[in-house]
């Protein structure tokens, strides 16, 4: 019987170390249950990139802890759901940081709230969904300078009836990686 080879690998998100099949394109990290889909087979990336994978997504549950997507670093720091009016709103503190050498945009726009059915919601701007509460907005676009950081809160309005299940960070639209956090 034929056994695929396994290949060591350290999890991208908590640094575990980690017995992953060569052939394989996805796998779980045992130790934070960070769950990552690869756009090719692990034994087709050289030891080098094995050392700095970067996945083509991934779903996590975990706040709190930094995740790689292309040239990001994202961290959710905290998710909150209340009511303005008769809107349903879900808040998410997100913060960026920059590893790189270039500079980073940074931008409202790459966040979308999916709910229970797979629609999916744009983050909302408007004072309302903010000041009352305390929160300072993200705002539109930011820059991370190499070696910055840039945190601010998101606000996404859905009707009351809906379920929000994922929250969804996206590198952008030609060479994508995404973040889903998935919400419980």
């Amino acid at each position: 019987m034929f056994r695929a080879a396994l290949i060591p690998l350290r999890c991208p998100t908590c640094g575990a170390n980690l017995q992953v099949a060569g052939q394989a394109n996805q796998f779980t990290c045992e130790h934070c249950e960070t769950a990552y889909l690869l756009d090719k087979p692990l034994d087709k990336f050289s030891t080098a990139e094995r050392e700095q994978l970067l996945a083509l997504t991934t779903y996590t549950h975990q706040l709190k802890q930094w995740h790689k997507a292309g040239l990001y670093e994202i961290c959710v720091h905290e998710i909150l759901q209340g009511q303005v009016k008769q809107e349903q709103v879900l808040w998410a503190n997100v913060e960026y940081r920059n590893r790189t050498h270039e500079t980073l945009s940074c931008r409202r726009g790459q966040w979308v709230l999916f709910d229970v059915e797979n629609y999916a919601y744009d983050p909302v701007s408007a004072s309302q969904y903010f000041e009352p509460f305390g929160r300072i907005s993200f705002g539109g676009d930011r820059i991370a300078a190499p070696n910055m950081h840039v945190r601010g809160w998101i606000a996404f309005a859905v009707p009351m009836a809906t379920l929000p299940h994922r929250l969804q960070f996206l590198t952008g639209y030609l060479t994508t990686k995404t973040v889903e956090f998935l919400l419980k």
